[in-house]
Protein backbone atom coordinates (compact mmCIF):
# COMPACT_ATOMS: atom_id res chain seq x y z
CA UNK A 1 0.00 0.00 0.00
CA UNK A 2 1.12 3.54 -0.81
CA UNK A 3 1.99 5.63 2.21
CA UNK A 4 0.58 8.70 2.43
CA UNK A 5 3.21 12.06 1.19
CA UNK A 6 4.86 15.00 3.70
CA UNK A 7 6.67 17.97 2.34
CA UNK A 8 9.19 19.64 4.23
CA UNK A 9 11.15 22.24 3.40
CA UNK A 10 15.18 23.06 3.95
CA UNK A 11 16.90 25.91 3.05
CA UNK A 12 19.66 26.41 5.80
CA UNK A 13 22.22 23.58 6.15
CA UNK A 14 22.15 23.84 10.33
CA UNK A 15 18.09 22.71 9.88
CA UNK A 16 19.07 19.86 7.63
CA UNK A 17 21.36 18.67 10.32
CA UNK A 18 19.13 19.10 13.31
CA UNK A 19 16.37 17.71 11.54
CA UNK A 20 17.05 15.07 9.38
CA UNK A 21 19.91 13.74 10.68
CA UNK A 22 17.62 13.82 14.27
CA UNK A 23 16.98 9.44 14.72
CA UNK A 24 13.52 10.16 15.88
CA UNK A 25 12.70 11.40 11.85
CA UNK A 26 12.41 7.59 11.50
CA UNK A 27 8.82 8.25 13.39
CA UNK A 28 8.19 9.83 10.29
CA UNK A 29 9.30 7.66 7.81
CA UNK A 30 8.29 4.61 8.60
CA UNK A 31 4.60 6.20 7.93
CA UNK A 32 4.86 8.46 5.18
CA UNK A 33 7.25 9.44 2.22
CA UNK A 34 8.83 12.46 2.44
CA UNK A 35 8.95 15.25 -0.15
CA UNK A 36 12.33 17.43 0.83
CA UNK A 37 12.15 20.85 -0.96
CA UNK A 38 15.37 23.37 -0.84
CA UNK A 39 17.20 25.12 -3.32
CA UNK A 40 20.17 23.01 -2.90
CA UNK A 41 18.78 20.22 -5.09
CA UNK A 42 21.72 19.60 -7.00
CA UNK A 43 24.42 20.02 -3.66
CA UNK A 44 26.69 16.63 -3.68
CA UNK A 45 26.96 16.92 -0.03
CA UNK A 46 23.19 17.21 0.76
CA UNK A 47 22.12 13.99 -1.78
CA UNK A 48 24.53 12.15 -0.23
CA UNK A 49 22.95 11.83 2.97
CA UNK A 50 19.66 11.88 1.80
CA UNK A 51 19.29 8.95 -0.60
CA UNK A 52 15.84 7.47 -0.95
CA UNK A 53 13.78 10.68 -0.50
CA UNK A 54 12.12 12.53 -3.09
CA UNK A 55 14.38 15.91 -3.38
CA UNK A 56 12.46 18.85 -5.79
CA UNK A 57 13.68 22.21 -6.34
CA UNK A 58 12.89 25.33 -3.82
CA UNK A 59 12.43 28.13 -6.30
CA UNK A 60 13.59 31.89 -5.96
CA UNK A 61 10.84 33.40 -7.79
CA UNK A 62 11.81 36.12 -10.06
CA UNK A 63 9.63 39.08 -10.41
CA UNK A 64 9.97 42.06 -12.78
CA UNK A 65 11.51 45.44 -11.40
CA UNK A 66 8.52 47.29 -10.26
CA UNK A 67 7.15 44.11 -8.47
CA UNK A 68 10.54 42.89 -6.62
CA UNK A 69 10.59 46.50 -5.00
CA UNK A 70 6.72 46.06 -3.91
CA UNK A 71 8.07 42.99 -2.30
CA UNK A 72 10.80 44.95 -0.50
CA UNK A 73 8.30 47.36 1.03
CA UNK A 74 5.78 45.22 1.67
CA UNK A 75 8.63 43.03 3.71
CA UNK A 76 9.38 46.55 5.50
CA UNK A 77 6.21 46.63 6.46
CA UNK A 78 5.79 43.47 7.97
CA UNK A 79 9.27 44.18 9.76
CA UNK A 80 7.46 47.38 11.06
CA UNK A 81 4.77 46.12 12.65
CA UNK A 82 5.60 44.74 15.58
CA UNK A 83 7.43 46.81 18.10
CA UNK A 84 9.67 45.57 20.83
CA UNK A 85 13.76 46.62 22.17
CA UNK A 86 15.24 44.82 19.57
CA UNK A 87 13.66 46.05 16.89
CA UNK A 88 14.58 49.64 18.24
CA UNK A 89 17.93 49.14 18.16
CA UNK A 90 17.42 48.07 14.40
CA UNK A 91 15.55 50.96 14.25
CA UNK A 92 18.23 53.44 15.65
CA UNK A 93 21.85 51.36 14.64
CA UNK A 94 20.46 49.42 11.39
CA UNK A 95 21.32 46.09 10.83
CA UNK A 96 22.54 45.75 14.56
CA UNK A 97 23.16 41.92 14.58
CA UNK A 98 24.82 41.56 10.82
CA UNK A 99 28.61 42.26 12.05
CA UNK A 100 29.16 44.37 9.16
CA UNK A 101 30.27 47.84 9.35
CA UNK A 102 27.66 50.43 9.75
CA UNK A 103 27.39 53.86 9.13
CA UNK A 104 25.23 56.31 10.99
CA UNK A 105 21.38 55.97 10.12
CA UNK A 106 20.23 58.51 8.28
CA UNK A 107 16.81 60.64 9.52
CA UNK A 108 17.13 58.77 12.57
CA UNK A 109 14.91 60.36 14.88
CA UNK A 110 12.28 60.45 11.73
CA UNK A 111 12.64 56.54 11.84
CA UNK A 112 12.39 56.12 15.52
CA UNK A 113 8.79 58.22 15.56
CA UNK A 114 7.86 56.47 12.41
CA UNK A 115 8.36 52.90 13.91
CA UNK A 116 7.50 53.67 17.24
CA UNK A 117 4.42 55.57 16.84
CA UNK A 118 3.13 54.99 13.84
CA UNK A 119 3.62 51.49 12.68
CA UNK A 120 4.74 50.33 16.61
CA UNK A 121 1.66 51.52 18.41
CA UNK A 122 -1.11 52.50 15.53
CA UNK A 123 -0.81 49.85 13.40
CA UNK A 124 0.85 47.49 15.68
CA UNK A 125 -2.30 44.77 16.22
CA UNK A 126 -3.66 41.83 14.95
CA UNK A 127 -5.88 42.99 12.68
CA UNK A 128 -3.24 44.84 10.57
CA UNK A 129 -1.01 42.67 10.64
CA UNK A 130 -3.42 40.44 9.06
CA UNK A 131 -4.25 42.93 6.35
CA UNK A 132 -0.87 43.40 5.53
CA UNK A 133 -0.68 39.63 5.47
CA UNK A 134 -3.75 39.37 2.77
CA UNK A 135 -2.79 42.01 0.53
CA UNK A 136 0.77 40.53 0.24
CA UNK A 137 -0.94 36.94 -0.30
CA UNK A 138 -2.85 38.56 -2.89
CA UNK A 139 -0.12 40.30 -4.63
CA UNK A 140 2.52 37.79 -4.34
CA UNK A 141 0.15 34.38 -5.38
CA UNK A 142 2.08 31.31 -6.37
CA UNK A 143 1.39 28.93 -8.92
CA UNK A 144 4.66 27.74 -9.51
CA UNK A 145 4.33 24.53 -7.62
CA UNK A 146 0.77 23.55 -8.85
CA UNK A 147 1.68 20.47 -10.78
CA UNK A 148 3.90 18.82 -8.13
CA UNK A 149 1.64 19.31 -5.88
CA UNK A 150 -1.03 17.47 -8.19
CA UNK A 151 1.41 14.96 -8.84
CA UNK A 152 1.92 14.06 -4.81
CA UNK A 153 -0.86 15.28 -3.68
CA UNK A 154 0.56 15.81 0.01
CA UNK A 155 -1.60 15.54 3.50
CA UNK A 156 0.86 18.04 4.85
CA UNK A 157 3.84 20.56 4.49
CA UNK A 158 6.23 21.53 7.24
CA UNK A 159 7.86 24.71 6.95
CA UNK A 160 10.99 25.01 8.52
CA UNK A 161 12.03 28.72 8.45
CA UNK A 162 8.94 30.87 7.89
CA UNK A 163 11.42 33.76 7.45
CA UNK A 164 12.35 32.73 4.02
CA UNK A 165 10.47 33.45 1.45
CA UNK A 166 11.22 30.41 -1.12
CA UNK A 167 9.27 28.50 1.51
CA UNK A 168 6.72 31.12 1.70
CA UNK A 169 5.80 31.01 -1.93
CA UNK A 170 5.96 27.03 -1.15
CA UNK A 171 2.88 27.42 1.32
CA UNK A 172 1.14 29.50 -0.27
CA UNK A 173 0.74 27.62 -3.51
CA UNK A 174 0.03 24.64 -0.96
CA UNK A 175 -2.48 26.39 1.09
CA UNK A 176 -4.26 27.43 -1.92
CA UNK A 177 -4.63 23.77 -3.07
CA UNK A 178 -5.88 23.09 0.57
CA UNK A 179 -2.50 21.18 1.92
CA UNK A 180 -2.46 20.97 5.67
CA UNK A 181 0.16 23.00 7.34
CA UNK A 182 2.74 23.04 10.32
CA UNK A 183 5.92 25.91 10.35
CA UNK A 184 8.82 26.73 12.82
CA UNK A 185 10.96 29.15 12.99
CA UNK A 186 15.01 28.41 12.21
CA UNK A 187 16.20 30.05 15.61
CA UNK A 188 15.11 31.11 19.06
CA UNK A 189 15.65 34.66 18.69
CA UNK A 190 13.61 35.32 15.30
CA UNK A 191 9.44 35.80 16.48
CA UNK A 192 10.53 38.98 17.99
CA UNK A 193 12.35 40.53 15.39
CA UNK A 194 9.64 41.13 12.52
CA UNK A 195 6.11 40.34 11.74
CA UNK A 196 6.69 36.85 9.55
CA UNK A 197 4.85 37.33 6.09
CA UNK A 198 2.72 34.42 6.30
CA UNK A 199 0.52 32.00 8.71
CA UNK A 200 0.54 27.75 8.79
CA UNK A 201 -2.34 26.36 10.00
CA UNK A 202 -0.21 25.34 13.61
CA UNK A 203 3.27 26.66 14.01
CA UNK A 204 5.70 24.63 16.54
CA UNK A 205 7.39 26.60 19.51
CA UNK A 206 10.97 25.65 21.35
CA UNK A 207 9.70 26.59 24.57
CA UNK A 208 7.73 28.39 26.65
CA UNK A 209 9.38 31.77 25.81
CA UNK A 210 8.93 31.50 22.02
CA UNK A 211 4.97 30.55 22.72
CA UNK A 212 4.93 33.70 24.62
CA UNK A 213 6.81 35.97 21.94
CA UNK A 214 4.53 34.23 19.05
CA UNK A 215 1.32 34.87 20.88
CA UNK A 216 2.32 38.37 21.17
CA UNK A 217 3.77 39.59 17.93
CA UNK A 218 2.36 36.98 15.06
CA UNK A 219 -1.10 36.45 16.64
CA UNK A 220 -1.52 32.74 16.54
CA UNK A 221 -4.21 31.37 18.60
CA UNK A 222 -2.48 29.30 21.97
CA UNK A 223 -4.32 26.19 20.46
CA UNK A 224 -2.38 26.64 17.05
CA UNK A 225 0.86 26.53 19.35
CA UNK A 226 2.90 23.27 20.25
CA UNK A 227 5.84 23.19 22.39
CA UNK A 228 8.62 20.49 21.42
CA UNK A 229 11.91 21.70 22.69
CA UNK A 230 14.83 22.52 20.59
CA UNK A 231 15.28 19.63 17.90
CA UNK A 232 19.21 20.59 18.02
CA UNK A 233 19.64 19.93 21.61
CA UNK A 234 18.59 16.41 21.56
CA UNK A 235 22.27 15.63 20.33
CA UNK A 236 23.32 16.78 24.00
CA UNK A 237 21.54 13.94 25.36
CA UNK A 238 21.78 11.06 22.55
CA UNK A 239 25.31 12.09 20.90
CA UNK A 240 28.20 10.12 22.40
CA UNK A 241 31.05 12.21 23.15
CA UNK A 242 34.43 11.40 23.62
CA UNK A 243 36.52 11.61 27.21
CA UNK A 244 37.83 13.73 28.69
CA UNK A 245 41.56 12.38 28.39
CA UNK A 246 40.79 11.74 24.63
CA UNK A 247 39.13 15.02 23.65
CA UNK A 248 41.90 16.67 25.09
CA UNK A 249 44.66 14.54 23.59
CA UNK A 250 42.95 15.30 20.05
CA UNK A 251 43.75 18.67 20.64
CA UNK A 252 46.89 18.09 22.55
CA UNK A 253 45.70 20.27 25.74
CA UNK A 254 46.81 19.06 29.10
CA UNK A 255 43.50 17.31 31.14
CA UNK A 256 45.20 18.29 34.70
CA UNK A 257 44.95 22.05 33.36
CA UNK A 258 41.42 23.65 34.24
CA UNK A 259 39.76 25.26 30.65
CA UNK A 260 37.92 27.97 29.87
CA UNK A 261 35.47 27.40 27.15
CA UNK A 262 35.55 30.68 24.78
CA UNK A 263 32.55 30.72 22.59
CA UNK A 264 32.84 33.40 19.55
CA UNK A 265 29.89 34.93 18.17
CA UNK A 266 31.83 36.19 14.87
CA UNK A 267 32.78 39.79 13.63
CA UNK A 268 29.47 41.47 15.01
CA UNK A 269 31.94 41.00 18.59
CA UNK A 270 34.72 43.23 17.71
CA UNK A 271 36.19 42.69 21.19
CA UNK A 272 36.22 38.58 21.27
CA UNK A 273 39.58 38.14 20.43
CA UNK A 274 40.88 41.40 23.24
CA UNK A 275 38.78 38.60 25.84
CA UNK A 276 41.35 35.95 25.24
CA UNK A 277 44.11 37.79 25.03
CA UNK A 278 43.34 39.21 28.12
CA UNK A 279 42.65 35.83 29.31
CA UNK A 280 45.76 34.34 27.99
CA UNK A 281 47.64 37.28 29.76
CA UNK A 282 46.55 36.83 32.90
CA UNK A 283 47.16 32.90 32.87
CA UNK A 284 50.85 34.08 31.90
CA UNK A 285 50.95 36.41 34.88
CA UNK A 286 49.61 33.49 37.08
CA UNK A 287 46.15 35.47 38.07
CA UNK A 288 44.41 32.27 37.00
CA UNK A 289 46.59 29.48 37.73
CA UNK A 290 46.45 26.37 36.11
CA UNK A 291 44.73 27.09 33.35
CA UNK A 292 44.62 27.03 29.35
CA UNK A 293 41.81 28.57 26.69
CA UNK A 294 39.85 26.69 24.01
CA UNK A 295 38.45 29.04 21.50
CA UNK A 296 35.43 27.76 19.68
CA UNK A 297 34.83 30.12 16.14
CA UNK A 298 31.97 31.06 15.13
CA UNK A 299 32.25 28.99 12.23
CA UNK A 300 29.11 30.31 10.36
CA UNK A 301 30.79 33.89 9.48
CA UNK A 302 33.85 33.08 7.14
CA UNK A 303 37.15 33.26 8.53
CA UNK A 304 36.21 33.98 12.08
CA UNK A 305 39.35 31.16 12.62
CA UNK A 306 42.17 34.14 11.74
CA UNK A 307 40.68 36.52 14.24
CA UNK A 308 42.02 34.06 16.61
CA UNK A 309 45.16 32.58 15.05
CA UNK A 310 47.80 34.71 16.45
CA UNK A 311 46.37 34.03 19.91
CA UNK A 312 46.76 30.00 19.69
CA UNK A 313 50.13 29.37 20.42
CA UNK A 314 48.84 25.10 21.64
CA UNK A 315 50.45 25.64 24.91
CA UNK A 316 48.04 28.23 26.47
CA UNK A 317 45.22 28.79 24.07
CA UNK A 318 43.84 25.90 21.22
CA UNK A 319 41.35 26.29 18.55
CA UNK A 320 38.83 24.00 17.59
CA UNK A 321 39.75 23.95 13.64
CA UNK A 322 37.73 20.27 13.24
CA UNK A 323 35.20 22.41 10.81
CA UNK A 324 34.12 21.43 6.97
CA UNK A 325 31.80 24.20 5.83
CA UNK A 326 28.71 22.88 3.80
CA UNK A 327 27.98 24.94 0.60
CA UNK A 328 24.76 26.21 1.80
CA UNK A 329 24.66 29.85 2.83
CA UNK A 330 24.60 29.31 6.69
CA UNK A 331 28.07 27.24 5.61
CA UNK A 332 26.60 24.88 8.83
CA UNK A 333 28.40 21.66 8.22
CA UNK A 334 26.26 18.96 7.24
CA UNK A 335 27.37 16.19 9.28
CA UNK A 336 27.60 15.50 13.05
CA UNK A 337 31.06 15.73 14.15
CA UNK A 338 30.89 19.16 14.23
CA UNK A 339 28.09 18.87 17.17
CA UNK A 340 30.04 16.47 18.79
CA UNK A 341 33.67 18.65 19.13
CA UNK A 342 30.94 21.83 20.52
CA UNK A 343 29.56 19.73 23.22
CA UNK A 344 32.58 17.81 24.17
CA UNK A 345 34.47 21.76 24.15
CA UNK A 346 31.81 22.85 26.94
CA UNK A 347 30.96 19.41 29.31
CA UNK A 348 35.29 19.14 29.41
CA UNK A 349 35.41 22.70 30.86
CA UNK A 350 35.63 24.14 33.83
CA UNK A 351 34.77 27.93 32.78
CA UNK A 352 32.32 28.86 29.81
CA UNK A 353 32.48 32.36 28.97
CA UNK A 354 31.03 33.99 25.32
CA UNK A 355 28.51 37.21 25.07
CA UNK A 356 24.95 37.93 23.96
CA UNK A 357 25.18 34.89 21.89
CA UNK A 358 22.93 31.84 21.39
CA UNK A 359 26.01 29.85 23.22
CA UNK A 360 24.29 30.55 25.82
CA UNK A 361 21.67 27.92 25.60
CA UNK A 362 24.03 25.80 24.30
CA UNK A 363 26.57 26.09 27.47
CA UNK A 364 23.51 26.11 29.96
CA UNK A 365 21.82 22.88 28.50
CA UNK A 366 25.20 21.18 28.80
CA UNK A 367 25.05 21.76 32.59
CA UNK A 368 27.42 24.82 32.79
CA UNK A 369 27.33 28.87 33.78
CA UNK A 370 27.50 30.90 30.83
CA UNK A 371 29.34 33.93 31.66
CA UNK A 372 28.54 36.65 29.56
CA UNK A 373 31.22 40.31 28.66
CA UNK A 374 29.66 42.96 28.70
CA UNK A 375 32.75 45.43 27.85
CA UNK A 376 35.00 46.25 25.15
CA UNK A 377 38.57 46.48 24.14
CA UNK A 378 38.21 50.18 23.29
CA UNK A 379 36.30 51.97 26.08
CA UNK A 380 35.41 54.95 23.92
CA UNK A 381 33.46 53.09 21.72
CA UNK A 382 30.23 54.17 20.27
CA UNK A 383 27.34 52.34 21.85
CA UNK A 384 26.26 51.44 17.93
CA UNK A 385 29.01 49.41 17.70
CA UNK A 386 29.84 48.07 21.54
CA UNK A 387 29.10 44.85 22.56
CA UNK A 388 26.98 46.24 24.83
CA UNK A 389 24.33 47.06 22.52
CA UNK A 390 23.83 42.95 22.17
CA UNK A 391 22.37 42.62 25.32
CA UNK A 392 19.64 45.18 24.85
CA UNK A 393 17.40 42.94 22.59
CA UNK A 394 14.15 41.26 24.10
CA UNK A 395 15.53 38.05 24.61
CA UNK A 396 19.01 39.29 26.34
CA UNK A 397 17.09 41.14 28.37
CA UNK A 398 14.88 38.03 29.24
CA UNK A 399 17.75 36.12 29.87
CA UNK A 400 19.28 38.41 32.15
CA UNK A 401 15.94 38.32 34.14
CA UNK A 402 16.78 34.88 35.04
CA UNK A 403 18.72 36.17 38.31
CA UNK A 404 22.31 33.87 37.09
CA UNK A 405 24.46 37.43 38.08
CA UNK A 406 26.58 36.12 35.12
CA UNK A 407 26.75 39.66 33.57
CA UNK A 408 30.36 40.86 33.81
CA UNK A 409 30.78 45.11 32.84
CA UNK A 410 34.63 45.19 33.04
CA UNK A 411 38.22 43.14 33.18
CA UNK A 412 38.10 43.18 37.08
CA UNK A 413 34.90 41.74 37.62
CA UNK A 414 35.38 38.64 34.99
CA UNK A 415 38.39 37.64 36.63
CA UNK A 416 36.32 37.88 40.15
CA UNK A 417 33.50 35.83 38.37
CA UNK A 418 35.58 33.01 37.16
CA UNK A 419 37.07 32.67 40.54
CA UNK A 420 33.58 32.44 42.17
CA UNK A 421 32.37 29.97 39.55
CA UNK A 422 35.60 27.84 39.53
CA UNK A 423 35.41 26.60 42.90
CA UNK A 424 31.74 25.69 42.80
CA UNK A 425 30.79 23.93 39.62
CA UNK A 426 27.18 23.52 41.01
CA UNK A 427 26.99 27.78 40.62
CA UNK A 428 23.58 29.24 40.60
CA UNK A 429 22.21 26.14 39.69
CA UNK A 430 18.33 26.19 40.39
CA UNK A 431 18.72 29.49 38.29
CA UNK A 432 19.98 27.59 35.40
CA UNK A 433 17.66 24.64 35.42
CA UNK A 434 14.64 27.58 35.54
CA UNK A 435 16.71 29.51 32.56
CA UNK A 436 16.96 26.17 30.75
CA UNK A 437 13.09 25.64 31.44
CA UNK A 438 12.15 28.94 30.29
CA UNK A 439 13.88 28.84 26.95
CA UNK A 440 14.45 25.15 25.84
CA UNK A 441 11.49 23.61 27.25
CA UNK A 442 13.06 19.78 27.91
CA UNK A 443 16.37 18.90 27.09
CA UNK A 444 15.87 15.17 27.52
CA UNK A 445 16.73 14.11 24.32
CA UNK A 446 13.37 13.97 23.04
CA UNK A 447 11.85 17.32 20.96
CA UNK A 448 12.84 15.74 17.39
CA UNK A 449 10.22 12.89 19.04
CA UNK A 450 8.04 15.69 20.31
CA UNK A 451 7.75 17.68 16.60
CA UNK A 452 7.52 14.61 14.31
CA UNK A 453 4.38 12.66 16.15
CA UNK A 454 3.07 15.97 16.34
CA UNK A 455 3.42 16.14 12.52
CA UNK A 456 1.98 12.49 12.06
CA UNK A 457 -1.01 14.11 14.21
CA UNK A 458 -1.75 17.21 12.01
CA UNK A 459 -1.13 14.94 8.98
CA UNK A 460 -3.82 12.72 9.88
CA UNK A 461 -6.36 14.96 11.00
CA UNK A 462 -9.30 15.47 8.59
Amino acid sequence: MKKPIIFITTNKAIIVRNLFLNKHIDIIKEKFDIVIFTSHYKDNEFLKHFKGYNIEKLHQIQYPKFKKKMLALFKSFHKGLIYNPTVELATLYGTWYSGVARGDVKFKFLRIFIQKYIFGTILNNTFCRDLFKSIDRLIFRCYKYDAIINKYRPELIMITNISDDMEIDLLRNCKRKNVKSVAMTKSWDNVSKWSFREKADKFMAWSDYMKDETLQFQDYKAKDIEIIGIPQFDYYKNLVIPAKDEFMEKYKMNQNKKTIFFGSEGPVCTSDPYIVSFLKQKIKQGVLKNYQIFVRPHFSYKGDEDRFKNLVDNITVFMDLDYKRSNFKDKTELSLSNVVNLTSGIVHSDIAITNASTLVLDIAANGKYPILYNFDEDKSIPFKDSTKRLYKSLWMREILKMNLDNLVDNEKELIAKIKEVENNQNFKKQELENLVKRFCYKVDGKSGERLFQFIEKQAKKI
